[in-house]
């Protein structure tokens, strides 16, 4: 039996951070869809309309259901060697107690000895774009083809962390991330990617390179997009060349759903994802529940929340975990060795070993983390003053304005956008 579809609540008390950190990001989605809507419709893609071009069957060859894409059927990227497969060259590790994610400064934009930075997740690492890499802008030239190139992307990217989480929970039966919630960052990571706000510039020189080709191909793609545009709509984005950052924020606003439908295309039926809707009412909050992660219902909006919280929260769930269930395992082997009293001599008959080789285990994992931790508390202290001291002030005097504004604008410029998101 699932849980109920529907609670309310009158109190803002029992809201997680989670739950604060989403309610924002909410408003500005909503206020990024109005937006988008006032510039003029023209953007939403419809996959039975996407095209092969020079293909024997140039069109009409499109599952309307982004479930039933192929990589080996559905795409415009060929070449051969891979570059078709979304997960071409991508570890198949996603969720580990012994690797963890990237904080080298030179892997992450805005990462600095002085000032700290953020750390992208191990789940980011190895992300299914790796065929995004490969698009061209003359076969990927509509808002119907780039739709599918991504919506393939989020379909094999949840089949792999559907996959990976499932097998990873048999053994860690203490991993407490809801598969709802992978899905949900590796969406709004597809998102950032998309718009140009990526904070992950790549492990390795290989890697970075086909992350650079990607943004290449995407501001080619995005100038496609624009010329097919009538000229009424085309007028609403005079001076967004050439990186057309409002244009592709627009276009991930008019298509996010299809992208999400295709992300949890193999979801669990009993997996369910907890939405909280602020309607404005007297009750503040109505809490949904949907089961298969919301499969046919809107998105989450945690694309709307900065990247660098993102991975902040993230991180931080994923290290009170590991923190966790290493320090129930030092309480397991010390506790006779703490009733002995005598952990410093060996007349206890070596009941004290494992209990000192547990304490080095732990105290090694804390120094690891320690620096992991204090990169980013650095980051976000250095964030949270600047926006407590309103030095945002001239992105505008609406918070909420002023994020988009940025967003749009300024594409990867989280620091910014985290500031004003925390002003709010």
């Amino acid at each position: 039996m699932g849980p109920p579809t529907t609670a309310t609540s009158n109190s803002n008390d029992n809201r997680t951070a989670r739950d604060i950190l989403e309610g924002f990001g909410a408003e500005i989605q909503k206020k990024a869809h109005a937006d988008a809507v006032q510039r003029g419709s023209g953007l939403k893609g419809v996959l039975s309309n996407a095209t092969y071009p020079k293909d024997k069957n140039p069109t009409n060859t499109t599952p309307s259901d982004p479930c039933g894409l192929d990589h080996q059927y559905h795409t415009n990227v060929t070449g051969g060697f891979g570059r078709n497969y979304p997960c071409a060259n991508r570890s198949n590790i996603r969720f580990s107690d012994k690797y963890g994610g990237q904080c080298t400064d030179s892997k992450i934009k805005g990462n600095d000895d002085n000032t700290g930075g953020a750390c992208a997740p191990l789940r980011r690492l190895f992300l299914c774009d790796h065929h995004l890499s490969h698009m061209e802008e003359h076969k990927i030239n509509d808002i119907h083809n780039l739709l599918l190139e991504v919506s393939l992307a989020a379909k094999y990217e949840g089949t792999s962390l559907v996959d990976n989480h499932k097998e990873y929970t048999k053994t860690h039966g203490d991993f407490d991330s809801n598969i709802c919630t992978v899905l949900a960052r590796s969406f709004a990571d597809i998102g950032d990617i998309i718009r140009g706000k990526d904070l992950f510039i790549g492990y390795n020189q290989k890697d970075r390179n086909e992350k650079a080709k990607l943004q290449e191909n995407l501001t080619k793609i995005f100038n496609e997009i624009y010329n097919g545009l009538n000229k009424t709509i085309q007028s609403q984005y005079n001076g967004d060349a050439p990186t057309y950052y409002k244009l592709r924020e627009d276009w991930w606003n008019a298509n996010r759903k299809e992208i999400w439908k295709a992300m949890t295309c193999v979801a669990p039926e009993n997996a369910y994802i907890i939405k909280r809707r602020f309607d404005g009412g007297d009750i503040e909050n109505l809490i949904l529940t949907h089961p298969k992660c919301g499969h046919d219902t809107d998105p989450p909006v945690v694309d709307y929340i900065p990247q660098r919280l993102r991975w902040m929260s993230e991180w931080s769930e994923y290290f009170c975990n590991v923190l966790n269930k290493e320090i129930d395992e030092m309480n397991n082997q010390c506790k006779d060795c703490e009733m002995s009293r005598r952990c410093n001599d060996d007349s206890e008959g070596g009941k004290c070993k494992k209990c000192k080789e547990q304490c080095q285990i732990f105290k090694e994992l804390v120094s690891k983390w320690k620096n992991e931790f204090d990169k980013q508390s650095m980051k976000y202290k250095e964030l949270y003053i600047k926006a407590s001291t309103n030095i945002t002030k001239q992105n505008s005097s609406s918070p909420e304005r002023g994020y988009r504004r940025n967003h749009r604008r300024r594409g990867y410029d989280d620091d910014t956008n985290v500031q004003l998101f925390l002003k709010k």
